[in-house]
């Protein structure tokens, strides 16, 4: 399950996308934390129709900003912040705005992203730093890591259902992988 945290600066604005949502995808999908914020539930698969359906609102002058994610958690909800500033009329991914904080020096959404991945325990860590250097290749990741490729996948869903982060959509695997890669340089 996918999560799009979406703001709006105008109330209204969020009212016309959940009606949009609700006719695109005939269930109601959308849950409203205040007049300013709401949370866009979604499948993989209707990932493509949520960021279409996006891009349609904005071509109608719908001030919105979305950050897709993969929970609504304390990450998703720094990455709003960070969106709702500077990336009006745009529906971004975590490592967008992991990006953005790198170029400008910011670390909003990042230290609630550090002290999650710090949450987990060490295999949980290295279980998915080998996924991600094997190139998402969970048998190449177990024989580097000297165990049976069940038990490398048995630690790899442990790890999933501890963060929350299903490593094995491409971009959460990009969040990982620049979060991962940020960590050695500094």
């Amino acid at each position: 399950m996918m999560v799009g945290r979406v703001s709006s600066p105008h109330p209204s604005h969020l009212d016309e996308f959940t009606k949009a949502t609700y006719a695109l995808l005939e269930e109601d999908v959308c849950d409203r934390l205040d007049p300013y914020h709401m949370v866009v539930h979604f499948d993989v698969s209707a990932s493509e129709l949520i960021t279409s359906l996006f891009a349609s609102c904005q071509t109608q002058g719908l001030h919105l900003s979305m950050v897709i994610g993969y929970a609504h958690d304390r990450v998703l909800q720094k990455a709003s912040e960070v969106a709702q500033e500077h990336y009006d009329h745009e529906c971004v991914h975590l490592y967008h705005i992991l990006l953005h904080e790198c170029k400008h020096h910011t670390q909003v959404m990042s230290e609630e992203l550090k002290l999650k991945m710090e949450a987990l325990d060490h295999d949980d860590r290295l279980t998915f730093k080998m996924y991600l250097e094997y190139h998402m290749n969970a048998l190449l990741a177990a024989d580097a890591l000297y165990v049976h490729r069940n038990t490398f996948n048995y630690r790899l869903n442990k790890a999933i259902d501890a963060s929350g982060i299903n490593i094995k959509i491409q971009p959460f695997a990009l969040l990982l992988q620049l979060y991962f890669t940020l960590e050695t340089l500094r």
